[in-house]
């Protein structure tokens, strides 16, 4: 390796390394020598050089009227490198600790439109169908969702689901269930099919109106069609804490067979 190769390993662009090699080789010189040493043009080089003495590689002196720069020695240059090594290294923690904090921060997407139920959707069908997801599905929400996707979309993203085999765990509430029955017969025969187990909780107990898929190991999908937005959430946290809720009303729910819809 080059000693201009070293010197960029320690953070000198080329042409900082270049000059300050010159500087060690002519000792105290003008603008004018180091251009000339180095071919590069003088307008060009008071700019590395101030940079050089902002890294604590050279230092400036005056001679008469004349300014002049000089190389610190590279013993020297060897310390202030291991000391700033030293205060990183010490810091290195702290610094870790905020990625850790960074990485917590959920990763959110948001839409605000009927594309963006499309896009969950989608999302939901690229999941791993090797997990069991958790739903809370509400009748209303599934109604407006059909009226801004359109029954045909609808049909097709049922039809995906039972291509893919995903087995799914449900909650609705004793009102949905009327609500669901009203569905299109097109999308009632679908979700009989669907591969599922599907309890009943009291609408006292957990009123909703929303939709939520709580997909292993980390994400939330909340779709609102009434309220025209969706939400992706990814955060382990967060999904462990309405999991948590979700096992404690799907204890306290009744069976429901969904092919008596």
């Amino acid at each position: 390796m080059s000693y201009t190769e070293i010197l960029q390993n320690i953070g000198l662009k080329k042409e900082e390394a270049d000059i300050y090699l010159a500087s060690l080789k002519l000792g105290p010189a003008n603008i004018s020598r180091l251009a000339k040493e180095v071919s590069v043009p003088r307008t060009s080089i008071y700019i590395h050089v101030k940079k050089l003495i902002e890294k604590g590689f050279m230092v400036k002196s005056k001679k008469g009227r004349g300014e002049y720069f000089s190389p610190i020695e590279p013993s020297i240059v060897s310390e202030q490198v291991k000391e700033k090594a030293e205060d990183f290294a010490n810091t290195a923690a702290k610094l870790e600790r905020m990625m850790d904090l960074s990485a917590k921060k959920p990763k959110v997407e948001f839409f605000d439109t009927a594309d963006g139920i499309k896009k969950i959707y989608e999302k939901i069908l690229k999941s791993d169908n090797k997990q069991v997801p958790h739903l809370i599905e509400s009748g209303e929400a599934i109604k407006s969702a059909i009226d801004k996707t359109g029954i045909d979309y609808m049909i097709k993203f049922q039809r995906k689901i039972l291509g893919k085999g995903i087995v799914t765990q449900g909650l609705i509430t004793k009102d949905d269930v009327s609500v669901i029955k009203l569905l299109p017969e097109s999308v009632k025969a679908l979700l009989r099919q669907r591969p599922s187990t599907v309890r009943v909780i009291d609408n006292k107990l957990f009123p909703f109106s929303i939709n939520l898929y709580l997909f292993q190991p980390d994400t939330v999908y909340i779709i609102a069609p009434q309220e025209n937005f969706t939400l992706v959430l990814e955060n382990k946290k967060i999904f462990e804490s309405l999991d948590t809720m979700y096992g404690l009303l799907y204890e306290k729910g009744e069976n429901f067979d969904i092919k008596t819809m």
